[in-house]
């Protein structure tokens, strides 16, 4: 009998958030509509995240549509092994975070390795900008598509393509966010 009025009360108790979240949801849902039809809310970020409009069209010619973080430069990376570390240990890194950077003329290219928590993931870069001379270039992980996956910390080797297609990189700063943590894995003069 105690159980029944307590679920009954707890039952009331938590419907008043739920009810009072969904009409401020509404409320907001309504002052979005307004914006929408302007569309200036996804024009401020477009410019805000790559200076102009022209960004957008250099990631045209991409095979990475994620990753421009700035409209003078077009990137492409290919994950090249998938490779499962025999005795890992579970709290510490397993994997150097290397990168190496070559560069012929315009293009910078960057070979390097990120550690995955399993085989299942590729690398993929998540934003380039280029300001005074330094060309950054973060990389990251993301999830495959794969129906099954053993669980296995797993080196991931990559090769990146970086074309700057306006201004000069006078060095190249490679970033790696993988399994462990966020480091610099290479900082190169060109």
């Amino acid at each position: 009998m105690r159980r029944r009025k307590l679920l009954a009360g707890l039952g009331s108790t938590a419907t008043i958030p739920l009810v009072a979240g969904c009409l401020t949801d509404d409320e907001d849902n309504g002052d979005d509509e307004k914006e929408d039809p302007s569309d200036d809310g996804n024009e401020s970020i477009d410019d805000g995240n790559n200076g102009s409009d022209d960004g957008n069209e250099s990631d045209d010619g991409n095979e990475s549509e994620e990753g421009s973080g700035n409209e003078s430069t077009t990137n492409s990376i290919e994950t090249l092994s998938q490779t499962e570390l025999d005795d890992p240990v579970e709290d510490e890194r397993n994997v150097e975070a290397t990168a190496t950077v070559s560069a012929d003329g315009e293009t910078v290219t960057i070979e390097g390795q990120l550690e995955a928590a399993t085989p299942c993931h590729e690398a993929v870069v998540t934003g380039t900008t280029l300001e005074d001379g330094t060309l950054t270039v973060r990389v990251g992980l993301e999830k495959t598509d794969a129906d099954t996956c053993t669980q296995m910390i797993s080196q991931i080797d990559y090769k990146a393509t970086v074309d700057v297609t306006d201004g000069e990189a006078t060095s190249v700063v490679v970033v790696h966010t993988d399994r462990v943590d966020e480091t610099t894995a290479a900082d190169t003069e060109l």
